[in-house]
């Protein structure tokens, strides 16, 4: 692995530290081109490396700037390299020294990659900064041996000088903040282990690699790796007291547990003194591992060994690469050229080398199964997107071709239901009962229910921005008058929530837009019609922006083949689907006939309403000055600081937003919504609530530990490896595995994840008799994936939220409820919703749910609420951006408290990042930014209506 911190001053830190293998090697070295340019090799003498760490060259440049009339040069840092446990434990241990050269060539490889790619000086050009890559840098490297507790550690720390030169020729400073992203390090700790795997195969040792891009040599036991990981279990436990995974955590979290968990140096004891004790600690655990390091001698001198191993190389990089292809464009249609060399590494760890993989990508290009596209690249919270090589595919184009091709043949393909005069005719009831209701409808719902009754296409749309009442006005009244003449409406969506609350609306059974389809296949399959007795479908789906490309065209398929028409409803600016694609955008721009809701009534409050309005119309800065000025209120807190000093700001607006909310009566928390885009942080806000509500004294009785399942989200491509899945995994099939007859796994059922063989694709599952399961993902993977997550606490009077249906207890995937009573014996709860029949939960047997305090954005999208608190950090770039911060801030209809960083550097962020995804055909992500329905289009549409007044809904009365 690799992490970061700053550097140390002084170079004897790194020469005396941990370093006691001494057996000719040197310990230190310079690296990189810039050391090269400074005649700076071999060893590493105190000296320079003090030198360089102040900004004071041999030549006599001093770099640096006066600050407070004292000259300063900001320290490099320090990126440290660590080889796997069982690299260490061979190596030092056992005193296989060949393990010690391949780390460190590993190493130089790895500082190689991050010099060609992140190292970046920054330079004023008049009044404005450019950054700009140098490729060089100089590294002083420190190998060290052993960890804080004594234990077997193989690594090095690569101390990165803040020096570098421009193509000029003039000594600059690096701008670190390059060095510093999870990117870098990433990338930097991916070509390290992948050169070391590759290094240590061509030993003859055989790796086993894991889904984090890691990997440890096969024979040694897992008992020997864990006697040697003292330092690892103890940032796993402090990690673990924040509610983090180790797995999951980010380089700064890493290194603040590390930091937390850094024992004092002991006294130091002799490398013989070490190795005996080492050894005898394997002796008691009875295992020699001498016997592993003789047959991989004998392995590296087989004949033809090395041939094999390249033409095995070749191969792997090729599957790896079409394999990691085909899982990143389920999720993004452009994807980065950085990405699929990533993720194609973790594919082949110890089999592929990173030149195999250069050329199985090219190969792929050449052959057409890769498609150029520019990707975009993140440098920071500051910084727009910049260009980067990218990629689509072939099918992802087709998807998006047909299900454009079929709204096209679509048009004008059917009889009108009713003409304009019946539709105006049909809807005027409604109309009448909003008014004595007390609110009246503007001219946009009259034309798009008018158009969507009148209408002769087998595809319509409504773009309906956020709080223009479209479910309650225009959907029901078109559903009523529909099912009037005869046509079967279903309701659909792509999520359960969304499905249900569309069915409420209605007056429909909801259904998910994939259970939809499903239920038709299995019609079909069984020889029956759907329907004999209607005279047409009506297949209407809203939160149409959340389904993907393909998902899209599925839908647009079957449609066609039941003769069906298809509604399609949501907001272009809201967020878009996890999968692939912008197909509900995509085909509003390809020319879809379309009506536009544009006037907002959900906001009660005028400035909230004003500041939704500017956010529709890309005024960022207008948006947050009425969010603070009568929508409700900005609080900025932090923002300055790194390290663990950031850490404390992120919990101090943890802590803030929690006040808010239980400071709230509990009417006023049943109306209000708390969000924040990351699961990290939606799980803190969960925690801290929870923990408030406590101390108040809210929450009463019974203590109740327990162990919920979160979904991995595999993509489809990664559920067919065996090398995606962990020990701590559970899977659930999703139909009978096994033979007919007699399956061995059941559709619904349970199975703990026991081992894992990528080399064989061999996954051993247990089931809950005990029984041991062999399953080969290759050969079937319609699985569930998840992970136990076992920190949680369930009170008397806690609130939960439902992740998935469960038709034995009659949870339904996103409902909320509270807990009324709880019996430790048993280890029941008993769960109620407001109106409903009081639901059993068994903890063990049910473990789909999670504290229900708080969302993120993809979870409150198509909610609403009298208040939001949110939680909007800038530096959040793929999480936090136009499309996600107008989706958080216009759920609420009377107020939004938002708590920020730092309020400018959050609306720069706003502004560099519109969050639109790019579709497959278009040629750059960067600028494929979002799409607002046209004007020929609103003009078309008010056009036609133009003898309907417009008048403003009072703010009362009104539905979603």
């Amino acid at each position: 692995m690799l992490s970061i911190s700053p550097a140390a001053k002084g170079g004897e830190y790194y020469r005396g530290d941990n370093y006691y293998f001494d057996d000719g090697r040197a310990q230190s070295r310079w690296l990189g081109e810039a050391a090269k340019t400074l005649g700076l090799n071999g060893v590493v003498k105190q000296g320079d490396y003090q030198r360089l760490y102040d900004g004071r060259l041999q030549n006599g440049v001093k770099l640096g700037r006066m600050v407070a009339g004292e000259w300063r040069h900001d320290p490099g840092v320090d990126l440290t390299f660590a080889a796997p446990k069982s690299v260490s434990i061979l190596a030092q241990v056992i005193g296989d020294r060949r393990l010690i050269d391949a780390h460190d060539r590993a190493v130089e490889a790895a500082l190689a990659w991050i010099e060609a790619e992140h190292t970046v000086t920054r330079i004023r050009c008049g009044n404005r900064v450019q950054h700009v890559h140098t490729s060089n840098l100089i590294a002083a490297v420190y190998r060290h041996d052993i960890s804080r507790a004594e234990d077997p550690h193989l690594h090095s720390h690569a101390v990165v000088m803040n020096v570098t030169r421009d193509v000029e020729g003039r000594w600059r400073s690096l701008d670190n903040r390059y060095l510093w992203q999870d990117l870098a390090v990433k990338e930097g700790g991916l070509r390290y282990q992948q050169e070391l795997a590759r290094l240590i195969a061509a030993l003859g040792y055989e790796v086993k690699p894991k889904n984090n891009g890691t990997f440890e040599i096969v024979g040694v036991p897992d008992e020997a790796i864990a006697l040697f990981s003292k330092r690892t279990r103890a940032m796993e436990a402090y990690l673990a007291g924040l509610g983090i995974d180790i797995n999951s955590a980010s380089t700064e979290q890493r290194n603040l547990a590390m930091q937390r968990t850094r024992p004092d140096k002991k006294a130091e004891v002799t490398p013989d003194q070490l190795q005996r004790q080492w050894r005898n600690e394997l002796g008691a655990m009875g295992y020699s591992l001498d016997g592993l390091v003789r047959r991989s001698k004998e392995q590296a001198a087989t004949p033809n060994f090395r041939q094999s191993q390249s033409r095995e190389g070749m191969a792997t990089a090729r599957a790896a690469v079409m394999t990691a292809a085909e899982s990143l464009v389920e999720r993004d249609a452009i994807f980065a050229d950085r990405a699929l060399r990533e993720l194609a590494t973790v594919f082949s760890l110890g089999k592929a080398s990173g030149r195999d993989i250069d050329g199985a990508i090219k190969e792929a290009a050449l052959a057409g199964e890769l498609i150029f596209r520019e990707a975009k690249h993140y440098v920071s919270p500051l910084h727009a997107f910049t260009p980067a090589t990218g990629w689509t595919m072939p099918a992802a184009l087709r998807a998006e071709q047909t299900m454009i091709a079929i709204e096209r043949a679509g048009r004008s393909a059917a009889d009108a239901p009713f003409d304009a005069e019946a539709a105006r005719h049909s809807i005027e009831p409604a109309i009448e009962a909003a008014r004595r209701a007390g609110f009246t409808w503007n001219r946009g719902q009259r034309n798009a229910a008018i158009g969507l009754l009148s209408s002769p296409h087998l595809v319509t749309a409504i773009q309906g921005y956020a709080g223009t009442a479209k479910t309650t006005t225009v959907l029901a009244s078109y559903v009523g008058a529909m099912a009037a003449k005869g046509h079967r409406v279903a309701a659909l969506a792509p999520t359960h929530a969304a499905a249900e609350v569309l069915g409420e609306a209605v007056g429909l059974p909801g259904k998910t837009v994939a259970r939809h389809l499903i239920d038709r296949q299995r019609r079909q399959k069984g020889g029956r019609s759907a329907h004999r007795d209607v005279i047409g479908e009506v297949w209407m789906v809203d939160e149409a922006s959340l389904l993907g490309a393909k998902a899209m065209r599925d839908l647009l398929q079957a449609a066609t083949h039941a003769e069906a028409r298809v509604v399609l409803v949501g907001d272009v600016l809201q967020l878009g689907s996890v999968a692939a694609g912008r197909a509900f955008a995509q085909l509003q721009e390809e020319g879809m006939n379309t009506f536009v809701l544009d006037a907002i009534v959900r906001q009660k409050n005028p400035a909230l309403r004003r500041a939704i309005r500017a956010g529709i119309a890309d005024d960022v800065a207008g948006m947050l000055h009425h969010l603070e000025h009568g929508g409700g209120s900005m609080t900025a807190i932090g923002g300055g600081g790194t390290g663990e000093t950031r850490r404390q700001e992120w919990q101090a607006r943890i802590d803030r937003i929690a006040d808010l909310y239980t400071a709230l009566s509990a009417q006023e928390r049943r109306r209000t919504l708390v969000i924040d885009p990351s699961r990290e942080g939606r799980d803190a806000l969960n925690a801290a609530i929870q923990k408030r509500r406590a101390e108040r004294g809210e929450l009463a009785g019974p203590l109740l530990a327990a162990t919920i399942l979160t979904s991995r989200d595999l993509t489809h491509a990664q559920k067919r490896l065996a090398l995606s899945y962990g020990t701590e995994d559970v899977i659930r099939f999703q139909t009978d595995y096994g033979s007919r007859s007699s399956p061995v796994c059941r559709k619904g059922g349970y199975y703990q994840v026991l081992a894992v063989s990528p080399g064989e694709g061999r996954v051993t599952l247990r089931d809950q008799a005990g029984r041991d399961i062999d399953w080969r993902p290759a050969r079937f993977s319609k699985v569930e994936v998840y992970t136990l997550r076992s920190d949680l606490r369930l009170h008397t009077g806690d609130s939960i939220t439902f992740t998935r249906d469960d038709p034995a207890i009659g949870a339904r995937n996103g409902r909320t409820a509270n807990v009324l009573r709880i019996d430790p014996d048993s280890r029941t709860v008993v769960l109620a919703r407001s109106g409903e029949v009081p639901m059993r939960m068994q903890l063990d047997q049910h473990r789909h749910w999670d504290l229900g305090y708080a969302r993120t954005i993809h979870g409150a999208q198509g909610m609403t609420a009298e208040r939001a608190l949110i939680h909007a950090e800038s530096w959040r770039a793929n999480l936090l951006h136009r499309s996600g911060f107008y989706t958080a801030e216009s759920r609420a209809r009377i107020e939004t408290h938002t708590v920020t960083d730092d309020v400018a550097r959050l609306k720069h962020a706003l502004e560099l990042r519109s969050g639109a995804e790019p579709a497959a055909k278009d040629l750059s992500a960067i600028r494929a930014g979002r799409q607002i329905v046209t004007a020929m289009q609103r003009t078309a549409s008010a056009r036609s209506m133009a003898d309907m007044p417009e008048r403003e809904a009072p703010l009362r009365g009104i539905g979603r």
